[in-house]
């Protein structure tokens, strides 16, 4: 079975538009987010996560940590880190801590995996999900982690809209 995205006549717009009036439209819903002006809102988050890499790099080439180091390794982590506090409002705390936090990069590349398979058979996905979820009963410490995370910016994206209210009505 092939998902119904990859068939002829499935849902425009996962893949490619080819209309350019619907290219235009759907464009113009998220051009805002790619100005100059937004990035430079968020800059400062990746600037954070910045500091900690260079910081890092420093102490290695200042003979302050003199054990060899991954700097592949090292940069993963950054962009994971960079990513995370621009989505969530915080790190995974991977560059830091210099390891893969509660498993979390194995989760994400796990999902990739399972991703790959769901989006041709897209009609097995819940038998699949139920399926996981029954072998591994005490869930996943990456996906749990993740969750976490999530709701947590969520809830903080919640209270900053409220208290943004407050302060209109005043």
């Amino acid at each position: 079975m092939i998902s119904r995205i990859h068939r002829p006549g499935g849902p425009e717009g996962v893949f490619a538009i080819r209309n350019n009036q619907q290219h235009l439209e759907r464009r113009r819903q998220v051009n805002e987010f790619y100005t100059t002006s937004a990035i430079n809102k968020i800059s400062y988050r990746i600037d954070d996560v910045s500091r900690l890499f260079l910081d890092k790099l420093a102490r290695h080439a200042s003979e302050e940590e003199t054990a060899s180091f991954d700097m592949c390794q090292m940069v993963r982590f950054y962009a994971y880190d960079a990513l995370a506090n621009i989505i969530f409002g915080q790190v995974f705390g991977t560059l830091e801590k210099n390891s893969d936090v509660n498993g979390l990069i194995e989760t994400i590349g796990a999902f990739i995996q399972y991703g790959q398979v769901v989006g041709v058979f897209v009609e097995r996905h819940p038998f699949i999900i139920r399926l996981l979820q029954a072998l591994t009963p005490d869930g996943n410490k990456g996906l749990l982690h993740f969750k976490s995370i999530g709701e947590n910016a969520i809830k903080k994206m919640d209270n900053d809209v409220r208290s943004s209210d407050d302060a209109d009505e005043k």
